[in-house]
Protein backbone atom coordinates (compact mmCIF):
# COMPACT_ATOMS: atom_id res chain seq x y z
CA UNK A 1 0.00 0.00 0.00
CA UNK A 2 1.33 3.17 -0.72
CA UNK A 3 2.21 6.09 1.37
CA UNK A 4 -0.59 8.64 2.16
CA UNK A 5 1.01 12.20 0.87
CA UNK A 6 1.44 14.81 3.37
CA UNK A 7 -1.05 17.68 1.74
CA UNK A 8 -1.68 21.32 3.30
CA UNK A 9 -3.70 23.61 2.29
CA UNK A 10 -3.21 27.64 3.02
CA UNK A 11 -6.43 29.49 2.64
CA UNK A 12 -6.21 32.97 2.31
CA UNK A 13 -9.65 35.28 2.05
CA UNK A 14 -9.31 37.11 -1.47
CA UNK A 15 -8.88 41.67 -0.23
CA UNK A 16 -10.63 40.71 2.91
CA UNK A 17 -11.62 43.76 4.29
CA UNK A 18 -12.55 45.27 1.01
CA UNK A 19 -14.83 42.42 0.46
CA UNK A 20 -16.40 42.82 3.23
CA UNK A 21 -16.57 46.46 3.18
CA UNK A 22 -18.38 45.93 -0.86
CA UNK A 23 -21.27 43.46 0.86
CA UNK A 24 -22.31 46.20 2.98
CA UNK A 25 -21.86 49.14 -0.17
CA UNK A 26 -22.18 46.75 -2.99
CA UNK A 27 -22.70 49.96 -5.50
CA UNK A 28 -19.11 50.05 -4.95
CA UNK A 29 -18.10 46.91 -6.67
CA UNK A 30 -15.88 47.66 -9.82
CA UNK A 31 -14.28 50.70 -8.37
CA UNK A 32 -10.87 51.38 -6.61
CA UNK A 33 -11.42 51.04 -2.91
CA UNK A 34 -9.32 51.32 -0.20
CA UNK A 35 -10.19 50.57 3.33
CA UNK A 36 -8.51 53.09 6.26
CA UNK A 37 -8.72 56.57 7.72
CA UNK A 38 -11.06 57.01 10.70
CA UNK A 39 -14.97 57.75 11.54
CA UNK A 40 -14.98 61.07 9.56
CA UNK A 41 -14.31 58.85 6.29
CA UNK A 42 -17.79 57.50 7.21
CA UNK A 43 -20.68 57.74 3.90
CA UNK A 44 -23.27 60.05 4.04
CA UNK A 45 -26.27 59.89 2.41
CA UNK A 46 -27.94 62.15 0.99
CA UNK A 47 -31.36 62.74 -0.99
CA UNK A 48 -30.80 62.84 -5.09
CA UNK A 49 -32.37 66.07 -5.88
CA UNK A 50 -33.41 64.91 -9.42
CA UNK A 51 -34.91 61.45 -8.52
CA UNK A 52 -35.32 61.78 -4.87
CA UNK A 53 -33.92 58.46 -4.35
CA UNK A 54 -31.54 57.70 -1.23
CA UNK A 55 -27.92 57.67 -2.19
CA UNK A 56 -24.48 57.62 -0.32
CA UNK A 57 -21.93 59.98 -0.83
CA UNK A 58 -18.45 58.43 -0.29
CA UNK A 59 -15.20 60.11 0.91
CA UNK A 60 -12.65 60.39 -1.94
CA UNK A 61 -8.66 60.26 -1.14
CA UNK A 62 -7.92 63.75 -2.66
CA UNK A 63 -9.69 64.98 -0.22
CA UNK A 64 -8.41 62.59 3.08
CA UNK A 65 -5.53 64.93 4.74
CA UNK A 66 -3.60 62.62 7.99
CA UNK A 67 -1.45 60.27 9.31
CA UNK A 68 -3.43 57.16 8.48
CA UNK A 69 -3.00 54.08 6.38
CA UNK A 70 -3.81 52.11 3.88
CA UNK A 71 -5.07 48.92 5.31
CA UNK A 72 -6.21 47.36 1.95
CA UNK A 73 -7.48 47.78 -1.14
CA UNK A 74 -9.70 46.30 -4.26
CA UNK A 75 -8.15 44.78 -6.79
CA UNK A 76 -9.19 47.94 -8.87
CA UNK A 77 -7.31 50.12 -6.64
CA UNK A 78 -4.45 47.10 -6.44
CA UNK A 79 -3.97 47.83 -10.69
CA UNK A 80 -3.52 51.85 -9.96
CA UNK A 81 -0.57 51.28 -7.59
CA UNK A 82 -2.13 51.36 -4.41
CA UNK A 83 -1.00 48.31 -1.75
CA UNK A 84 -1.46 47.84 1.86
CA UNK A 85 0.72 49.54 4.58
CA UNK A 86 1.09 52.43 2.34
CA UNK A 87 0.18 56.04 3.58
CA UNK A 88 -3.22 57.41 2.04
CA UNK A 89 -1.32 60.75 1.73
CA UNK A 90 0.66 59.01 -0.68
CA UNK A 91 -2.32 57.07 -1.96
CA UNK A 92 -3.79 60.26 -2.85
CA UNK A 93 -1.27 61.22 -5.11
CA UNK A 94 -1.30 57.95 -6.96
CA UNK A 95 -4.93 57.78 -7.22
CA UNK A 96 -7.06 61.07 -5.58
CA UNK A 97 -10.60 59.89 -7.10
CA UNK A 98 -10.34 56.11 -5.05
CA UNK A 99 -12.98 55.74 -2.80
CA UNK A 100 -12.21 56.16 1.13
CA UNK A 101 -13.89 53.44 3.31
CA UNK A 102 -13.04 53.58 6.73
CA UNK A 103 -12.61 50.06 9.18
CA UNK A 104 -15.20 48.18 10.57
CA UNK A 105 -13.72 45.70 13.01
CA UNK A 106 -16.85 44.71 14.02
CA UNK A 107 -17.95 42.86 10.80
CA UNK A 108 -14.24 41.57 10.06
CA UNK A 109 -14.57 40.36 13.17
CA UNK A 110 -18.31 38.59 12.46
CA UNK A 111 -17.36 37.14 8.91
CA UNK A 112 -14.16 35.99 10.38
CA UNK A 113 -15.59 33.52 12.37
CA UNK A 114 -18.22 32.60 10.11
CA UNK A 115 -15.54 31.53 7.49
CA UNK A 116 -13.74 29.96 10.26
CA UNK A 117 -16.90 27.79 10.96
CA UNK A 118 -17.60 27.17 7.40
CA UNK A 119 -14.19 25.28 6.98
CA UNK A 120 -14.32 23.43 10.48
CA UNK A 121 -17.50 21.86 8.77
CA UNK A 122 -15.36 20.08 6.52
CA UNK A 123 -11.54 19.82 8.25
CA UNK A 124 -10.68 19.38 12.00
CA UNK A 125 -7.10 20.03 11.59
CA UNK A 126 -6.92 24.01 11.03
CA UNK A 127 -4.44 26.23 12.08
CA UNK A 128 -5.53 30.01 12.72
CA UNK A 129 -3.20 32.57 11.52
CA UNK A 130 -5.40 35.14 11.74
CA UNK A 131 -7.82 37.30 10.58
CA UNK A 132 -8.17 36.30 7.36
CA UNK A 133 -5.82 33.01 6.58
CA UNK A 134 -5.43 29.15 8.04
CA UNK A 135 -3.77 26.61 7.15
CA UNK A 136 -5.73 23.23 6.60
CA UNK A 137 -3.95 19.64 6.81
CA UNK A 138 -6.03 17.85 4.57
CA UNK A 139 -3.30 14.45 4.72
CA UNK A 140 -5.56 11.80 4.35
CA UNK A 141 -9.28 13.44 4.29
CA UNK A 142 -12.11 11.82 3.11
CA UNK A 143 -15.32 12.84 1.10
CA UNK A 144 -17.79 13.22 2.27
CA UNK A 145 -17.50 14.72 5.82
CA UNK A 146 -19.90 15.65 8.17
CA UNK A 147 -22.82 14.82 5.50
CA UNK A 148 -21.68 17.11 3.01
CA UNK A 149 -21.02 15.03 -0.20
CA UNK A 150 -17.56 16.04 -2.22
CA UNK A 151 -17.95 15.70 -6.03
CA UNK A 152 -16.00 12.76 -7.57
CA UNK A 153 -14.20 11.19 -5.22
CA UNK A 154 -11.21 9.97 -6.27
CA UNK A 155 -8.45 7.17 -5.34
CA UNK A 156 -5.68 9.72 -6.55
CA UNK A 157 -4.86 11.86 -2.47
CA UNK A 158 -4.39 15.14 -4.69
CA UNK A 159 -7.62 14.90 -6.72
CA UNK A 160 -9.34 14.00 -2.90
CA UNK A 161 -7.60 17.05 -1.26
CA UNK A 162 -8.70 19.31 -4.55
CA UNK A 163 -12.47 18.07 -4.05
CA UNK A 164 -12.51 18.86 -0.28
CA UNK A 165 -10.77 22.69 -1.09
CA UNK A 166 -13.41 23.29 -3.88
CA UNK A 167 -15.90 22.33 -1.22
CA UNK A 168 -14.32 24.37 1.16
CA UNK A 169 -14.66 27.49 -1.15
CA UNK A 170 -18.09 26.90 -1.54
CA UNK A 171 -18.88 26.75 1.72
CA UNK A 172 -16.92 29.67 2.65
CA UNK A 173 -18.62 31.98 -0.24
CA UNK A 174 -22.42 30.05 1.19
CA UNK A 175 -21.37 31.49 4.69
CA UNK A 176 -20.22 34.84 3.89
CA UNK A 177 -21.10 36.03 0.37
CA UNK A 178 -17.28 35.74 0.02
CA UNK A 179 -13.95 34.24 -2.07
CA UNK A 180 -11.25 32.95 -0.95
CA UNK A 181 -7.67 31.61 -2.64
CA UNK A 182 -6.69 27.76 -1.93
CA UNK A 183 -3.05 26.73 -2.55
CA UNK A 184 -2.59 22.99 -1.90
CA UNK A 185 0.97 21.46 -1.55
CA UNK A 186 3.01 19.38 0.22
CA UNK A 187 3.93 21.56 3.51
CA UNK A 188 2.84 25.34 4.66
CA UNK A 189 5.43 27.38 3.28
CA UNK A 190 4.22 26.07 -0.52
CA UNK A 191 1.00 26.07 -0.05
CA UNK A 192 1.25 29.86 1.48
CA UNK A 193 2.78 30.88 -1.82
CA UNK A 194 0.29 28.60 -3.80
CA UNK A 195 -2.68 30.07 -2.50
CA UNK A 196 -1.35 33.28 -4.03
CA UNK A 197 -0.69 32.03 -7.44
CA UNK A 198 -4.44 32.38 -8.88
CA UNK A 199 -5.87 35.25 -6.72
CA UNK A 200 -8.82 36.07 -6.63
CA UNK A 201 -11.00 32.87 -6.28
CA UNK A 202 -8.06 30.89 -6.86
CA UNK A 203 -7.37 27.17 -6.41
CA UNK A 204 -3.82 25.86 -7.13
CA UNK A 205 -2.13 22.77 -6.66
CA UNK A 206 1.30 22.63 -6.21
CA UNK A 207 2.73 19.48 -6.85
CA UNK A 208 6.63 18.61 -5.96
CA UNK A 209 7.02 18.54 -9.73
CA UNK A 210 5.59 21.82 -10.57
CA UNK A 211 8.26 23.35 -8.66
CA UNK A 212 11.05 24.32 -11.18
CA UNK A 213 8.14 25.59 -13.50
CA UNK A 214 5.66 27.61 -10.89
CA UNK A 215 8.16 28.60 -8.36
CA UNK A 216 11.87 28.92 -9.18
CA UNK A 217 10.79 31.79 -11.68
CA UNK A 218 8.79 33.77 -9.00
CA UNK A 219 10.73 36.98 -6.76
CA UNK A 220 12.77 35.34 -3.64
CA UNK A 221 10.67 37.87 -1.82
CA UNK A 222 7.81 35.78 -2.87
CA UNK A 223 9.17 32.96 0.30
CA UNK A 224 7.28 33.59 3.64
CA UNK A 225 10.30 34.17 5.70
CA UNK A 226 12.49 36.40 2.97
CA UNK A 227 11.50 39.56 4.07
CA UNK A 228 12.67 43.55 2.37
CA UNK A 229 15.66 43.19 3.86
CA UNK A 230 16.99 40.10 3.06
CA UNK A 231 15.40 40.05 -0.49
CA UNK A 232 17.35 43.47 -1.16
CA UNK A 233 20.95 41.76 0.21
CA UNK A 234 20.06 38.77 -2.30
CA UNK A 235 19.72 40.91 -5.01
CA UNK A 236 22.73 43.30 -4.49
CA UNK A 237 24.25 39.52 -4.52
CA UNK A 238 22.98 38.69 -7.76
CA UNK A 239 20.06 36.15 -6.35
CA UNK A 240 16.50 37.62 -7.64
CA UNK A 241 14.48 34.37 -7.98
CA UNK A 242 13.41 31.56 -5.88
CA UNK A 243 15.43 29.81 -8.80
CA UNK A 244 18.75 31.45 -8.78
CA UNK A 245 18.56 30.87 -4.60
CA UNK A 246 17.31 26.93 -5.15
CA UNK A 247 20.76 26.79 -7.34
CA UNK A 248 23.32 28.54 -5.19
CA UNK A 249 25.90 26.71 -3.16
CA UNK A 250 24.31 25.82 0.30
CA UNK A 251 28.32 26.71 2.08
CA UNK A 252 28.19 30.48 -0.08
CA UNK A 253 24.75 30.76 1.57
CA UNK A 254 25.59 29.99 4.61
CA UNK A 255 29.00 31.94 4.15
CA UNK A 256 26.74 35.04 3.74
CA UNK A 257 23.63 34.43 6.20
CA UNK A 258 24.76 32.76 8.91
CA UNK A 259 24.21 28.70 9.79
CA UNK A 260 20.78 29.04 10.57
CA UNK A 261 19.46 31.58 8.00
CA UNK A 262 21.51 30.20 5.04
CA UNK A 263 20.30 26.97 5.49
CA UNK A 264 16.94 27.43 5.71
CA UNK A 265 17.16 29.66 2.47
CA UNK A 266 18.32 26.65 0.71
CA UNK A 267 15.67 24.29 1.99
CA UNK A 268 12.70 26.69 1.44
CA UNK A 269 14.13 27.56 -2.39
CA UNK A 270 13.54 23.81 -2.82
CA UNK A 271 10.47 23.24 -1.12
CA UNK A 272 11.32 21.62 1.82
CA UNK A 273 9.35 21.93 5.03
CA UNK A 274 8.47 19.96 7.92
CA UNK A 275 6.68 22.72 10.03
CA UNK A 276 2.82 21.26 11.34
CA UNK A 277 0.11 22.53 10.87
CA UNK A 278 -0.54 23.20 14.50
CA UNK A 279 -4.35 23.77 15.93
CA UNK A 280 -5.19 27.21 18.06
CA UNK A 281 -7.62 28.49 19.58
CA UNK A 282 -9.21 31.53 17.99
CA UNK A 283 -9.20 34.85 19.37
CA UNK A 284 -12.49 36.78 20.14
CA UNK A 285 -10.95 39.69 18.59
CA UNK A 286 -9.01 40.44 15.37
CA UNK A 287 -6.93 43.52 14.25
CA UNK A 288 -4.55 43.87 11.96
CA UNK A 289 -4.10 41.84 8.30
CA UNK A 290 0.13 40.90 9.35
CA UNK A 291 0.05 37.33 11.32
CA UNK A 292 3.49 35.94 12.54
CA UNK A 293 4.46 33.38 10.33
CA UNK A 294 6.66 31.07 12.75
CA UNK A 295 5.58 28.89 15.99
CA UNK A 296 5.89 31.64 19.06
CA UNK A 297 6.42 28.26 21.13
CA UNK A 298 10.68 28.23 20.96
CA UNK A 299 11.68 26.26 24.37
CA UNK A 300 15.34 26.15 25.21
CA UNK A 301 18.58 28.06 24.47
CA UNK A 302 18.11 30.70 21.75
CA UNK A 303 20.46 29.80 18.66
CA UNK A 304 22.83 32.33 19.30
CA UNK A 305 23.28 35.31 20.88
CA UNK A 306 23.07 39.03 19.47
CA UNK A 307 24.31 42.64 20.64
CA UNK A 308 21.50 44.60 19.51
CA UNK A 309 21.45 47.68 22.08
CA UNK A 310 17.62 48.48 23.65
CA UNK A 311 16.67 52.20 24.09
CA UNK A 312 14.03 51.83 26.73
CA UNK A 313 11.02 54.68 28.01
CA UNK A 314 10.38 53.94 31.10
CA UNK A 315 8.91 56.20 33.72
CA UNK A 316 11.19 54.90 36.23
CA UNK A 317 14.18 55.08 34.53
CA UNK A 318 15.61 52.08 35.73
CA UNK A 319 18.96 50.35 34.59
CA UNK A 320 18.16 47.67 32.77
CA UNK A 321 21.77 45.93 32.66
CA UNK A 322 21.09 43.04 29.77
CA UNK A 323 18.76 39.67 28.75
CA UNK A 324 18.33 36.31 28.45
CA UNK A 325 20.42 37.40 24.78
CA UNK A 326 20.75 40.90 24.27
CA UNK A 327 23.84 42.29 25.72
CA UNK A 328 23.63 46.27 25.71
CA UNK A 329 20.53 47.97 27.27
CA UNK A 330 20.30 51.91 27.19
CA UNK A 331 16.76 53.65 28.96
CA UNK A 332 16.10 57.40 28.65
CA UNK A 333 13.79 59.57 30.30
CA UNK A 334 10.55 60.78 28.41
CA UNK A 335 12.90 63.97 27.96
CA UNK A 336 15.93 62.43 25.76
CA UNK A 337 13.79 59.85 24.12
CA UNK A 338 12.52 61.51 21.25
CA UNK A 339 15.86 63.40 19.85
CA UNK A 340 17.51 60.06 20.61
CA UNK A 341 15.50 58.20 18.00
CA UNK A 342 16.20 61.31 15.57
CA UNK A 343 19.97 60.96 16.48
CA UNK A 344 20.25 57.31 16.10
CA UNK A 345 18.33 57.07 12.99
CA UNK A 346 20.74 59.95 11.43
CA UNK A 347 23.72 57.38 12.61
CA UNK A 348 22.25 54.70 10.14
CA UNK A 349 20.63 52.75 13.09
CA UNK A 350 17.69 50.85 11.96
CA UNK A 351 14.97 49.81 14.63
CA UNK A 352 13.85 45.69 14.66
CA UNK A 353 10.74 44.47 15.26
CA UNK A 354 10.16 41.99 18.24
CA UNK A 355 9.07 39.66 14.74
CA UNK A 356 13.21 40.20 13.38
CA UNK A 357 14.67 39.69 17.27
CA UNK A 358 12.59 36.66 17.55
CA UNK A 359 14.05 34.73 13.75
CA UNK A 360 17.76 36.22 15.31
CA UNK A 361 17.76 34.70 18.50
CA UNK A 362 15.90 31.37 17.26
CA UNK A 363 16.47 30.77 13.74
CA UNK A 364 20.12 32.83 13.36
CA UNK A 365 18.43 35.53 11.00
CA UNK A 366 20.55 38.10 10.28
CA UNK A 367 20.00 41.31 11.81
CA UNK A 368 20.42 44.85 10.20
CA UNK A 369 24.01 46.19 10.70
CA UNK A 370 22.77 48.50 13.18
CA UNK A 371 19.72 47.17 14.86
CA UNK A 372 18.05 49.11 17.86
CA UNK A 373 15.19 47.78 19.90
CA UNK A 374 12.83 50.44 20.87
CA UNK A 375 10.92 49.74 23.52
CA UNK A 376 7.91 51.79 25.70
CA UNK A 377 7.46 50.09 28.74
CA UNK A 378 3.78 49.94 30.86
CA UNK A 379 1.33 51.35 28.58
CA UNK A 380 1.05 54.93 29.83
CA UNK A 381 -1.52 57.01 27.27
CA UNK A 382 0.80 60.10 27.98
CA UNK A 383 3.67 58.46 27.23
CA UNK A 384 2.39 56.74 24.04
CA UNK A 385 0.66 60.12 22.64
CA UNK A 386 4.50 61.94 22.95
CA UNK A 387 6.37 59.03 21.47
CA UNK A 388 4.48 58.01 18.00
CA UNK A 389 5.28 61.31 16.64
CA UNK A 390 8.84 60.78 17.40
CA UNK A 391 8.59 57.53 15.56
CA UNK A 392 6.53 58.24 12.83
CA UNK A 393 8.76 60.94 11.38
CA UNK A 394 12.38 58.46 12.06
CA UNK A 395 10.01 55.88 9.96
CA UNK A 396 11.11 53.23 13.08
CA UNK A 397 9.05 51.06 15.10
CA UNK A 398 8.53 50.40 18.61
CA UNK A 399 7.72 47.68 20.91
CA UNK A 400 5.47 48.62 23.52
CA UNK A 401 4.97 46.41 26.57
CA UNK A 402 1.50 46.12 27.71
CA UNK A 403 0.77 45.25 31.07
CA UNK A 404 -2.98 43.82 30.92
CA UNK A 405 -4.28 43.75 34.24
CA UNK A 406 -3.88 47.51 34.17
CA UNK A 407 -6.20 48.14 30.66
CA UNK A 408 -8.76 49.51 32.51
CA UNK A 409 -7.20 51.52 34.56
CA UNK A 410 -7.28 55.76 34.30
CA UNK A 411 -4.01 56.82 32.40
CA UNK A 412 -3.26 53.18 30.96
CA UNK A 413 -3.94 52.36 27.19
CA UNK A 414 -7.01 50.41 26.91
CA UNK A 415 -7.97 47.56 24.53
CA UNK A 416 -9.20 49.76 21.62
CA UNK A 417 -6.47 52.08 21.93
CA UNK A 418 -3.81 48.88 22.36
CA UNK A 419 -5.31 48.06 18.94
CA UNK A 420 -4.98 51.22 17.15
CA UNK A 421 -1.15 51.10 17.80
CA UNK A 422 -1.43 47.44 16.15
CA UNK A 423 -3.14 48.70 13.31
CA UNK A 424 -0.81 51.96 13.27
CA UNK A 425 2.50 49.26 12.32
CA UNK A 426 3.72 49.25 16.11
CA UNK A 427 4.75 45.97 17.89
CA UNK A 428 2.98 45.31 20.75
CA UNK A 429 3.94 42.85 24.10
CA UNK A 430 3.03 40.96 26.91
CA UNK A 431 4.48 42.25 29.93
CA UNK A 432 2.51 40.42 32.70
CA UNK A 433 -0.55 40.84 34.32
CA UNK A 434 1.80 42.67 36.95
CA UNK A 435 5.77 42.70 37.21
CA UNK A 436 5.64 38.81 38.18
CA UNK A 437 9.13 37.79 40.62
CA UNK A 438 9.74 34.63 39.14
CA UNK A 439 12.54 34.44 41.42
CA UNK A 440 9.71 34.43 44.68
CA UNK A 441 6.48 33.02 43.16
CA UNK A 442 5.65 29.17 42.81
CA UNK A 443 6.29 28.21 39.33
CA UNK A 444 3.10 27.32 38.52
CA UNK A 445 1.48 31.06 39.98
CA UNK A 446 3.86 32.48 37.72
CA UNK A 447 2.61 30.34 34.26
CA UNK A 448 -1.18 30.97 35.77
CA UNK A 449 -0.37 34.40 35.52
CA UNK A 450 1.02 35.03 32.57
CA UNK A 451 -0.68 32.40 30.23
CA UNK A 452 -3.74 34.31 31.75
CA UNK A 453 -2.30 37.87 30.58
CA UNK A 454 -1.06 36.84 27.17
CA UNK A 455 -4.53 35.40 26.20
CA UNK A 456 -5.93 38.61 27.00
CA UNK A 457 -3.93 40.54 24.70
CA UNK A 458 -4.04 37.50 22.47
CA UNK A 459 -7.81 38.02 22.31
CA UNK A 460 -7.79 42.33 21.94
CA UNK A 461 -5.40 41.83 19.19
CA UNK A 462 -6.53 38.40 17.20
CA UNK A 463 -3.17 36.95 16.98
CA UNK A 464 -0.62 36.00 19.10
CA UNK A 465 2.06 37.88 20.69
CA UNK A 466 5.54 37.50 22.24
CA UNK A 467 5.34 38.05 25.91
CA UNK A 468 7.92 39.74 28.18
CA UNK A 469 9.27 38.73 31.54
CA UNK A 470 11.31 41.08 33.98
CA UNK A 471 12.87 38.98 36.41
CA UNK A 472 14.14 41.49 38.70
CA UNK A 473 17.73 41.49 38.63
CA UNK A 474 18.83 37.73 38.51
CA UNK A 475 19.99 35.96 35.46
CA UNK A 476 21.05 32.87 36.86
CA UNK A 477 20.02 28.75 35.71
CA UNK A 478 16.89 28.68 38.37
CA UNK A 479 15.36 31.80 36.86
CA UNK A 480 16.27 31.35 33.16
CA UNK A 481 14.61 27.87 33.86
CA UNK A 482 11.43 29.72 35.26
CA UNK A 483 11.22 32.08 32.46
CA UNK A 484 10.96 28.83 30.17
CA UNK A 485 8.60 26.84 32.37
CA UNK A 486 6.56 30.58 32.30
CA UNK A 487 6.03 30.22 28.68
CA UNK A 488 8.61 33.86 27.97
CA UNK A 489 9.64 34.79 24.90
CA UNK A 490 12.11 36.99 25.53
CA UNK A 491 13.13 38.26 29.70
CA UNK A 492 15.29 41.19 30.31
CA UNK A 493 17.22 41.07 33.41
CA UNK A 494 16.11 44.41 35.69
CA UNK A 495 17.97 46.37 38.35
CA UNK A 496 15.54 49.46 39.56
CA UNK A 497 16.71 52.85 40.68
CA UNK A 498 20.27 51.99 42.40
CA UNK A 499 20.79 48.87 43.11
CA UNK A 500 24.05 48.35 41.52
CA UNK A 501 24.81 45.17 43.34
CA UNK A 502 22.11 42.98 41.57
CA UNK A 503 23.38 44.27 38.48
CA UNK A 504 26.80 43.88 39.14
CA UNK A 505 26.29 40.18 39.20
CA UNK A 506 25.77 40.07 35.44
CA UNK A 507 28.61 40.27 32.91
CA UNK A 508 27.33 42.16 30.24
CA UNK A 509 27.57 45.69 29.64
CA UNK A 510 25.95 48.49 31.98
CA UNK A 511 24.81 51.06 30.40
CA UNK A 512 22.82 54.28 32.36
CA UNK A 513 21.16 56.84 30.18
CA UNK A 514 19.42 59.62 32.27
CA UNK A 515 17.71 63.02 31.68
CA UNK A 516 21.19 64.39 31.15
CA UNK A 517 22.39 62.11 28.49
CA UNK A 518 22.55 64.04 25.63
CA UNK A 519 21.57 62.24 22.32
CA UNK A 520 24.78 62.02 20.98
CA UNK A 521 25.98 60.02 23.82
CA UNK A 522 23.26 57.88 23.49
CA UNK A 523 24.40 57.18 19.63
CA UNK A 524 27.79 56.64 21.65
CA UNK A 525 26.74 53.82 23.90
CA UNK A 526 25.09 52.01 21.29
CA UNK A 527 28.15 51.71 19.14
CA UNK A 528 30.20 50.93 22.58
Amino acid sequence: MSEVPRLIAHLDMDAFYASVALLRYPELRGRAVVIGGGSRSQPVEQTDAATGAKVRRFAVLRDYTGRGVVMTATYEARALGLHSAQGLMKAAQIAPDAILVPTDFDAYRKHSRLFKAAVRTLATRVEDRGIDEIYIDLTGIEAPHHGLSVREPSPDAWLRARAVAQSIKEAVRAATGLSCSIGVAPNKLLAKIASDLDKPDGLTLLRPADIPGRIWPLPARRVNGIGPKSSARLEALGIRTIGELAQADPAWLIEHFGSNYGAWLHNAAHGRDERPVVTYSEPKSISRETTFEHDLSATGAPARTVRVPVLTWHRVAPLRPGANSIETDLTVEPATFSASIRALAAAGYSSVSQDELYDALWKGARLPAKPVLLTVDDGYVDDVKRILPALRRARMVASFFVITGRMREAGFLTATQIRALDRAGMDVGDHTAGHVDLTTLPAAEVAAQTAGSRRTLERVLGHRVYSFAYPFGANDAATRAAVARAGYTFAFTTAYGTRLRTAERLALPRLHVGRATSPQAVVALASS
